[in-house]
Order: structure tokens, then C-alpha cells, then sequence
């Protein structure tokens, strides 16, 4: 169902590599200057993930050191970008800016 949908919604599918996929999480839980947590509802919605997906892409990062959990959430698991989080979010741009091709303009 879920492939179905998205070719109704566009004539391309675009598949994201893990590391994509990794920056959109640490992404979307970084955007917010006020509030640097999200819970894991709201980060699977946003990334476009299955919860199976969520869970498994967040447990990995969590693993890395790339997010924590936060204890002072309450009742909820909301998530928080380490250091190291924002490090490969500015290294990830770094090389997408690189490997983009260069437009040559002439002026004849």
C-alpha cells in the first residue's frame, strides 16, 4: 500500500540511502532552535519512515552517539541531537555541496 501511494502522488520514487535517511532524522530533530527534541511519532512522520523503520533508524543512531534520549521529557522518549549529531549534519552538507556539479556561465 505504501509503494501504491506514492507512485499515485508522483511519476519518480526516490530511494534514500541509509545515510540520508540518517540525516533527515538528525535533521528534522535539530530544526527546531526552541525545542531540540522530538518524540518518535512525530520524527517517523516527518522522515517519511514506517515505525519498524523509525525505531530501527533511531536505535542505530542512538547507538552511534549521534542522539540521546531525554529524561526530562516526562511520560515520553523525546530525542535530542548530541555534538557529534550536528557534526555529521555539517559534514553531510559539506560533501552534498561538494559532489554538486558546478553551472558554467558564459558570457558570449
Amino acid at each position: 500500500m505504501y509503494y501504491y501511494s506514492r507512485l499515485l502522488r508522483s511519476t519518480y520514487i526516490t530511494y534514500r540511502s541509509k545515510y540520508e535517511i540518517a540525516y533527515d532524522i538528525l535533521r528534522i530533530v535539530n530544526d527546531n532552535p526552541i525545542i531540540k527534541r522530538r518524540h518518535k511519532t512525530g520524527i517517523g512522520y516527518a522522515a517519511g519512515l514506517t515505525h519498524w523503520l523509525t525505531v530501527k533508524y533511531l536505535r542505530g543512531l542512538i547507538d552511534q552517539g549521534l542522539l540521546r534520549i531525554s529524561h526530562d521529557a516526562g511520560p515520553y522518549r523525546h530525542y535530542e541531537i548530541t555534538p557529534k549529531g550536528i557534526r555529521y549534519l555539517q559534514l553531510f552538507d559539506e560533501i552534498e555541496d561538494g559532489l554538486r556539479p558546478e553551472v558554467i556561465t558564459s558570457n558570449f
